[in-house]
């Protein structure tokens, strides 16, 4: 629609200059309460229908439509990962700064600047009267980075059914490049212990030493990862060993544990119970020719407390999720976004969203549209397109018009 293009456009200086207060207020995974209470101004500011902040964190903003026949929710994180250090970036990770083309800093990329194009999608609906049979929702979760769809799990189960408001379509803010994501692998992080006896280092034969135990566990790794499937869209299901701990940690002891963390990307066809059973087999396999080969195999949890004192005991679990290109959905707002935008192709996320809950869990066809470019998320170059920013709001404001007509 041409005319959300032009409100966007007019709406410029302000998507702009609310991006830069985004970035410039640091939100560090857990500590997200000041830009919460930013988007909440905002979304008050802006005249949402309803704006809130439920008891976990999430900031939550609501323009109703004529009924509530189709509830569209746009969601993005407000968490970031740590600079690092700051004389790597070209531009200060909390600066904000802009140029003609762009604005710096972190979250520029994933998800700040989403943020603002999701609440100002909203607005364009309100200033051009194009609402329709359903609501205009936007959510903006804690703890992304956790890894445990912590903010997001709590978000569906808990707000947005206390006050009756179902979801029909889901559009996640996570870096797109203006493209329409379709899904992504699914991470769970495993962690795989050996156990030994330990003794002095003096008298090493009275001990059995874990790590020696271990190696055969490792090249049975190696080979599973060779036998792991492959997808068109997905690329490759994988599994590393990204670290290896021993204990006790002294210098004159032997080890009698020896704990492999073990990073595992699957896919939507891999149950979890089958991606957890390979590695488990390796550890049955050993300990059937080796009598004194002894291991346990864990999915992590941990304890997560957002800003507002909310803590749960979560698995470090991301579900993978595939929506299919052909559904009339998709097939419904590509043409419009097409004739929005240059180019808009469809894709996947390398890295991991929260919308594995939505899809995979509640079986909500869910898509990824935002600003952002993959690349730069997690980086010292990281930025984005005012271009992006101005036309994602519109895209938008085209998804929700296409959907709800």
């Amino acid at each position: 629609d041409q005319t959300f293009i032009s409100e966007a456009e007019f709406l410029k200086n302000d998507i702009v200059n609310f991006t830069q207060k985004l970035i410039q207020t640091p939100s560090l995974s857990g500590n997200e309460g000041h830009l919460a209470e930013l988007i909440l101004a905002e979304l008050q500011k802006l005249n949402y229908d309803e704006a809130f902040i439920d008891e976990i964190g999430n900031v939550i903003g609501i323009i109703y439509g004529k009924e509530s026949d189709f509830n569209i929710l746009f969601s993005s994180h407000m968490d970031h990962n740590e600079p690092g250090d700051f004389s790597l970036w070209t531009h200060e990770p909390y600066s904000g700064d802009k140029d003609n083309d762009s604005i710096y800093g972190i979250g520029a990329s994933d998800a700040k600047g989403a943020i603002a194009s999701q609440i100002y999608g909203g607005v364009i609906l309100k200033k051009t009267k194009k609402l329709n049979r359903g609501n205009y929702i936007v959510a903006f979760a804690v703890q992304e980075s956790s890894a445990a769809c912590f903010g997001t799990r709590h978000l569906y189960e808990n707000t947005l059914k206390e006050r009756n408001l179902p979801v029909n379509f889901v559009v996640l803010g996570n870096a797109t490049s203006m493209n329409i994501y379709l899904g992504q692998r699914g991470k769970a992080e495993f962690e795989l212990t050996v156990y030994g006896r330990t003794n002095h280092s003096i008298v090493p034969w009275l001990g059995i030493n874990a790590i020696h135990k271990i190696l055969p566990v490792i090249k049975a790794i190696e080979d599973l990862t060779d036998t792991l499937p492959s997808h068109p869209m997905l690329d490759e299901s994988t599994l590393a060993i990204t670290n290896i701990k021993t204990l006790p940690d002294r210098s004159n002891a032997i080890p009698d544990r020896c704990i492999l963390k073990i990073d595992r990307r699957f896919f939507p066809s891999e149950p979890l119970d089958e991606v957890k059973g390979q590695i488990q087999a390796i550890i049955d396999r050993i300990a059937g020719d080796d009598h004194t080969f002894r291991a346990t195999l864990k999915l992590v949890s941990s304890k997560y407390t957002s800003y507002k004192g909310y803590s749960e005991v979560l698995p470090k679990l991301m579900l993978p999720f595939l929506t299919d290109e052909d559904n009339y959905l998709i097939q419904k707002i590509y043409p419009f976004l097409k004739k929005l935008q240059e180019n808009v192709n469809m894709g996947t996320w390398y890295f991991n969203t929260d919308g594995g809950y939505p899809s995979s869990v509640l079986k909500i066809p869910t898509i990824g549209y935002a600003p952002g470019e993959e690349k730069y998320y997690n980086t010292p170059y990281e930025k984005v397109s005012i271009n992006n920013l101005v036309t994602c709001a519109a895209g938008n404001a085209t998804i929700y018009s296409t959907l709800t007509t």
